[in-house]
């Protein structure tokens, strides 16, 4: 056991400061006691031992807030050699969250549900939902060294209040994403809780979300047509070309009817990132026996490990119909196979049958071909995205007077979304509905005023008195 070998400093009853020998100098330790005075535990404070007020004071501030930690872990019943760094406990929290999407993944490749969810969260841990973590945890380590205690038990409350000042100081993110950041927060430390290091959870305020001024720009009527025209004339101009390659013609066709079943279903459009997030045959369901009770549907996983069901708006069932016999006659098709893939393989690539991750570069040169590109440096809420396509059908369907919250439902979104991002007011367009109850049975008679101006009170005028 360490001895101290100059007098030691005492902080209070149970904590006192000294110099240890090393094998070269002497170092300022820590001597604290833990279960009433019997058992002693030595830390280093990491500073040369000096003589002099100087380096005593500076060996008295650290030994504070070591005793600080030490307590904090040994009110919990842990012991002080116990590493509760909260770098450490971060690190800790993110290997338990891998192992648990390995475990739902190996699940589901045999067919079975996934049964590990986010406690204190929504749906169950994916190696989506981590790749999206560990891009924020490295916000979450600076932030950490800038606190006076690195031990997750001595971490205060205000402490942690204070990380999204600091996120506006040092990062330019959107709130949403500021939001996520402590959320993560409150998960490393319900982590930290259910191993024994804290016994509360933490909840800093969030900033506000701003959604409307964030909300991605909306498509336009005359653009969705533009777009429409485009991906048809398109397809005309590749069919009429001799020197096209192989599969060109297709994959513009399967561009087409993308376009297509985005705009008539308003589901999210993947992005390739998540392969299983990738859209497939038997996700769509056909319900009904006859034209009358037809009704078709398509099942969609949230951005949250929701699963949702959008409805196929008739006016698409077309193009499904279109794309599923495209696949029979390519030999592409497969009842639980991917609904847009590969019919040509490309090698180094792709093989045929192989899912087409996403339509970017197809969207993009559309753009531009349009004029409807985003100059450099546009901020990219402002920049049309192929997720556009769902916010067109849903300002669509507001506009036909579809309830708001079913649609939400529908659509695997929330009811606050759908009207502060998608639907367009305009008292203008909503006239006649705002005044339902007002229509007058007769023609209103004629205005009548008095020789000073004044308004003559009529049958329309019940409550009306001029003073």
């Amino acid at each position: 056991m360490p001895k101290f070998v100059s007098d030691p400093t005492y902080i209070n009853d149970f904590a006192a400061i000294g110099a240890i020998q090393m094998a070269k100098k002497k170092v300022w330790y820590i001597r604290m006691y833990w279960s009433e005075g019997k058992t002693a535990h030595y830390k280093s404070l990491k500073i040369p031992y000096e003589t002099g007020y100087a380096s005593q004071k500076e060996a008295m501030k650290l030994g504070i807030a070591k005793y600080e930690e030490f307590k904090a872990k040994v009110s919990l019943g842990l012991s002080p050699s116990t590493t509760t760094e909260v770098a450490a406990i971060t690190d800790e929290y993110f290997r338990h969250i891998t192992d648990l999407a390995k475990k739902n993944e190996e699940l589901e490749e045999r067919g079975r549900q996934p049964k590990w969810e986010v406690k204190g969260g929504k749906g169950f841990h994916s190696s989506y939902r981590v790749n999206q973590i560990e891009s924020i945890l490295g916000y979450l380590r600076a932030y950490w060294q800038t606190l006076p205690s690195q031990d997750i038990a001595s971490i205060t409350f205000n402490q942690l209040e204070g990380f999204d000042d600091w996120m506006n100081e040092h990062y330019d993110l959107s709130p949403s994403r500021r939001s996520k950041c402590i959320t993560q927060i409150r998960m490393i430390w319900r982590y930290a809780r259910d191993k024994g290091y804290v016994n509360w959870l933490p909840n800093p305020s969030r900033p506000a979300q701003q959604i409307k001024e964030r909300a991605r720009r909306n498509l336009k009527e005359e653009e969705w047509e533009k777009m429409r025209e485009w991906s048809l004339s398109q397809l005309n101009r590749i069919a009429r070309d001799k020197y096209a390659r192989a599969g060109q013609k297709d994959f513009a066709y399967q561009f087409f009817l993308w376009f297509q079943v985005i705009s008539w279903t308003g589901i999210r459009p993947p992005n390739g990132a998540v392969k299983k997030n990738l859209m497939r045959w038997d996700s769509y369901k056909k319900i009904g026996n006859d034209a009358k009770s037809e009704k078709r549907l398509f099942e969609r996983n949230g951005e949250k490990g929701h699963t949702y069901v959008a409805t196929i708006h008739p006016r698409g069932w077309r193009y499904f119909d279109a794309l599923e016999e495209f696949h029979k006659k390519r030999g592409t098709y497969k009842p639980d196979g991917y609904m847009f893939c590969h019919t040509h393989a490309k090698e180094g690539s792709f093989e045929v049958g192989d899912p087409i991750n996403n339509f970017y570069k197809q969207w993009k040169k559309m753009l531009v071909e349009l004029e409807l590109d985003s100059p450099k440096g546009t901020p990219q809420n402002q920049k049309l995205v192929p997720y556009a396509l769902r916010g067109y059908y849903i300002t669509m369907r507001l506009r036909s007077g579809v309830n708001i919250d079913k649609l939400a439902l529908a659509c695997g979104t929330s009811r606050g979304q759908v009207l502060s991002t998608y639907y367009d007011f305009s008292s203008e367009r909503e006239y006649d509905e705002l005044n339902v109850g007002f229509e007058l049975d007769t023609d209103a008679p004629d205005l009548k005023v008095d020789d000073s101006g004044f308004l003559i009170p009529n049958e329309l005028d019940e409550a009306m008195e001029i003073l």
